[in-house]
């Protein structure tokens, strides 16, 4: 188990307490559900409900009726204690990684970051955004290694 960032609340919705917020994970249904715990400014708060609306979600945490008690959580970030199951990866445990061509190893940079816009994930590689779009773009990653392997397609991004 680790404690990993799974959002970040980006501001409030309406009057009654309810928290707008970016995810971070790849596991929204799993990560926000109802009665899990996740931990803001190193408080423990449970979750009541949420609604998934892609990339934003819409929290309500229990016990928090009012906009007051919760505009104090604006621009904070959401952890959780979380266990990744098999063939899963947080998104940020491949920053540093080495992004590679699979058929000649040209290296074009290493990962400094992501970004998720219009609901696709962009890997930061220098100057560069690369899709995280399996088979298209990322051919394989390889953990040990620290290398993302990408497609001949892909290599047109970094010309």
């Amino acid at each position: 188990m680790a404690i990993k960032r799974i959002g970040t609340v980006v501001n409030t919705i309406g009057i009654k307490g309810d928290l707008k917020v970016v995810s971070h994970t790849d596991s929204i249904d799993k990560r926000f559900k109802k009665g899990n715990t996740i931990l803001i400014d190193n408080s423990e708060f449970i979750i009541e409900n949420y609604n998934n609306k892609g990339n934003i979600i819409v929290v309500h945490l229990k016990g928090m009726n009012d906009i007051n008690e919760v505009s104090i959580l604006k621009g904070k970030e959401i952890y959780q204690d979380v266990i990744l199951e098999k063939g899963y990866f947080f998104l940020d445990d491949v920053n540093g990684f080495d992004v590679v061509s699979v058929n000649d190893n040209k290296i074009f940079g290493k990962i400094s970051d992501y970004r998720e816009i219009n609901d696709m994930i962009y890997f930061v590689v220098g100057k560069y955004l690369l899709p995280y779009l399996k088979e298209i773009y990322v051919d394989k990653i390889d953990f040990q290694e620290r290398r993302i392997y990408i497609t001949d397609l892909a290599k047109g991004i970094f010309e």
